[in-house]
C-alpha cells in the first residue's frame, strides 16, 4: 500500500513536475509562468495607478482639516500653492492671501494692499523669462497619476470676483515613498486593494510666459481629477471645464519672499514640544549661528508658555509658524511616540519638510534641522561662512 505525501510545499510540488518534463517543455514552462507573473503584475499595477472613472463621493466623506483641502471626489488633501521662484523686485513680505499663519499680519489699507500687489505682480512678470511654476504640496492615497489631475487657476477682477483663467494637466514634483516589508508592498503598490498610507506628494503646474500678464496673474490653485479617458480628450472642451468654480476648493497662490544671502531653516513639525527654556535656547543658539529665518509647522498643542515664547520671535521677524494638522484616516492620528513606528508617520513629518523647501526657495541656504539638533561650525562664526 502507498501513501501520498499530502504535506508537500507548492514550490516542492512545481519542482517534482518540471523535473519529469523535457528541457525544452521546461523552458516553455517557465517562460509562460514569468509572463503570466509580468502580466498579473502590469494588470494590477496600472489598475491602481490609473484612475479609470472618478467616483462620486458624499460631502465630508473623509475626516475634515482647517488647513488641507480636500480635493473633491478624490482620497487626496492639499496644504499649499506655491511658486518655487521668488520675485527679485517685489515688496519683502508680498503673499496672495496666506490663510496658515496663525498670527496673520494685518494691514489697515485694503488700497495699499492692492497696490503693493499689482506692482509686485508687474515685477514678477518682467523678470520672468520662462514659464511660472506653482508646487502644489498635500497628502495623497488615490494613487492616481498625476496626469489624472488637472491644475485649475483662478484670477481676481477688477469688481473683486474670480474667475477660472487657466488649466492643464499635472504632473509630478516630488513623491516620498519609502521601501516597505514585501506585505505591505503588495498590498499598497501592487494589489488593487484600498491604499491605507497618505504619501507626502508634490504636483508641478506650470503656466506659459505667454499667459501671464500683471493683470492675468493666478491667485487661487486647485487640482481637480479627471478619468484616463477624460485626460486623452480634454482637450476637444478644454481641461477648465473640470475646475471647479467654487473660491472655497482653492488655495491661495503664495510668493516666496527673495532673500538671497538669507539662511533659512525647517525644524518640521511642533507638536507637544519639550519645555519652553529647551526651546528658547534653541532658538538663540541657531540665531547666533546666523540663521535668518525658522519655519515651524505648528499643530496648536503648545503650553501657554510656548505660545508666548513663539510670539516674542514672530515679532522679532526670526520665526514664521504655519498652521498644521492631519487630515483623512485614520483618525485621531498624532505625531506622538505611539505612531512613530507606523509608514504614515513618516509621510505626515516629511510633508512640512518638503513644504518648507518651497517655501523658503528664496533663501541662499536653506537646512532642515529637529529642535534638538544644531550644526556647529568647528572654524566658520557663522553657518553661512561654513556653507559657503
Amino acid at each position: 500500500m502507498t501513501y501520498k505525501n499530502t504535506s508537500m510545499s507548492v514550490p516542492r510540488r512545481l519542482m517534482t513536475l518540471t523535473q519529469t518534463l523535457t528541457f525544452k517543455r521546461r523552458v516553455r514552462f517557465w517562460a509562460g509562468a514569468w509572463l503570466l507573473l509580468l502580466a498579473f503584475y502590469c494588470l494590477t499595477r496600472w489598475s491602481g495607478l490609473i484612475r479609470w472613472h472618478v467616483p462620486s463621493l458624499p460631502p465630508n466623506y473623509y475626516r475634515e482639516s482647517s488647513v488641507f483641502l480636500q480635493i473633491h471626489n478624490s482620497d487626496t488633501y492639499l496644504y499649499s500653492a506655491l511658486t518655487n521662484m521668488a520675485p527679485q523686485g517685489s515688496p519683502d513680505r508680498f503673499t496672495s492671501g496666506s490663510t496658515k499663519d496663525p498670527t496673520p499680519a494685518t494691514s489697515s489699507s485694503t488700497t495699499d494692499q492692492t497696490a503693493r500687489a499689482s506692482q509686485a505682480y508687474e515685477y514678477i512678470v518682467q523678470e520672468l523669462n520662462q514659464d511660472l511654476e506653482i508646487v502644489i504640496s498635500g497628502l495623497d492615497r488615490s494613487r492616481s497619476l498625476p496626469s489624472s489631475f488637472v491644475c485649475c487657476f483662478k484670477t481676481k477682477v477688477r469688481n473683486g470676483d474670480t474667475e477660472v483663467s487657466y488649466a492643464a494637466k499635472a504632473s509630478m514634483y516630488f513623491e516620498y515613498v519609502k521601501p516597505l516589508t514585501w506585505e505591505a508592498w503588495v498590498k499598497e503598490y501592487w494589489l488593487s486593494y484600498k491604499p491605507s498610507v497618505y504619501v507626502a506628494t508634490q504636483y508641478s503646474c506650470r503656466i506659459p510666459q505667454k499667459n501671464l500678464s500683471a493683470s492675468n496673474m493666478p491667485a487661487l490653485a486647485t487640482l481637480a481629477p479627471i478619468s484616463l479617458l477624460e485626460s486623452w480628450f480634454g482637450l476637444v472642451g478644454g481641461y477648465t471645464r473640470y475646475c471647479p468654480t467654487d473660491d472655497t476648493e482653492y488655495l491661495p497662490v503664495e510668493f516666496p519672499r527673495r532673500a538671497p544671502g538669507d539662511l533659512g531653516l525647517c525644524s518640521k513639525v511642533n507638536h507637544n514640544s519639550p519645555d519652553s527654556e529647551t526651546i528658547l535656547e534653541w532658538f538663540e543658539l541657531q540665531r547666533h549661528l546666523g540663521v535668518d529665518r525658522i519655519v515651524v509647522y505648528d499643530m496648536g498643542d503648545n503650553s501657554p508658555q510656548l505660545n508666548r515664547l513663539f510670539l516674542h520671535y514672530e515679532n522679532s521677524g526670526l520665526l514664521e509658524r504655519v498652521r498644521y494638522d492631519l487630515p483623512g484616516e485614520p483618525t485621531g492620528r498624532t505625531l506622538a511616540e505611539s505612531f512613530k513606528h507606523t509608514s504614515q508617520f513618516v509621510q505626515d513629518e516629511t510633508l512640512a519638510v518638503l513644504e518648507c523647501r518651497i517655501r523658503l526657495s528664496g533663501h541662499g541656504f536653506v537646512l532642515s534641522l529637529d529642535k534638538d539638533e544644531v550644526l556647529v561650525p568647528r572654524q566658520d562664526v557663522t553657518l553661512k561662512a561654513l556653507l559657503q
